[in-house]
């Protein structure tokens, strides 16, 4: 090759790694900070849904939402600040549905298990979203946020534990609420729905019902 070629060759190159560049930076500017959040918390939801946490990478999302990297962190902390937002998106959605389901429910046994097939329903439906609430290291500070989020929906259980049994003591119904809420979550956690799960156990929701069951049953006694 001689040096006519080859500089035509690198002219042409530089050419089109500045009409790349050029496109990039317009590409910057298409969102407004708040959009750019926006648009970042969705992405990562989407991702994290479909491939889950630990698939997760500054890369794969800054390619995924059409910008390098670096710009990820000119919104936010780190990454981790960026999967916290997306498990609060989830605990909202997971209170949201809990909240709707309960709603208009004919007595408390009924509402609670509605809280109970709701609750599995939303896992089976988000395993990997659900899975990522307990796979983020979080600071003091995300642990506040958190701890709030998890006990606006926890109080609607306790509500149901109020309306099924009004006599029990605050000390009482606390140790449902958690007998409840720990419950649904471990049976989601240890029992799989999967046909290629190496123990072979009831479904959970069947599981869940059971303890639901169980509750009403020692409540109403």
């Amino acid at each position: 090759m001689n040096d006519v070629h080859l500089l035509t060759e690198l002219d042409f190159s530089s050419r089109c790694i500045l009409h790349n560049v050029q496109k990039f930076m317009a590409r910057r500017k298409d969102h407004t900070p708040d959009e750019f959040r926006a648009l970042t918390i969705d992405t990562a939801t989407t991702l994290i849904a479909e491939d889950g946490l630990p698939a997760l990478s500054a890369r794969s999302l800054g390619r995924a939402i059409g910008y390098v990297p670096g710009t990820l962190y000119n919104h936010f902390a780190n990454l981790e600040a960026i999967v916290f937002a997306v498990n609060l998106r989830s605990l909202d959605r997971l209170h949201t549905a809990l909240q709707a389901g309960v709603a208009g429910t004919a007595g408390p046994g009924a509402a609670l298990r509605v809280l109970g097939d709701t609750y599995v329903q939303f896992v089976s439906d988000n395993p990997k979203l659900w899975a990522a609430l307990f796979q983020l290291n979080t600071t003091p500070g995300q642990r506040t946020e958190l701890r709030s989020r998890i006990e606006r929906t926890i109080a609607l259980v306790a509500q149901v534990i109020s309306a099924l049994a009004p006599a029990l003591s605050e000390a009482d119904k606390y140790r449902y609420v958690l007998l409840l809420w720990s419950g649904m979550q471990g049976i989601c956690a240890v029992i799989s729905d999967s046909p290629d799960h190496a123990i072979v156990t009831p479904p959970r929701a069947e599981l869940v019902q059971l303890l639901v069951e169980t509750v009403t049953a020692r409540l109403s006694a």
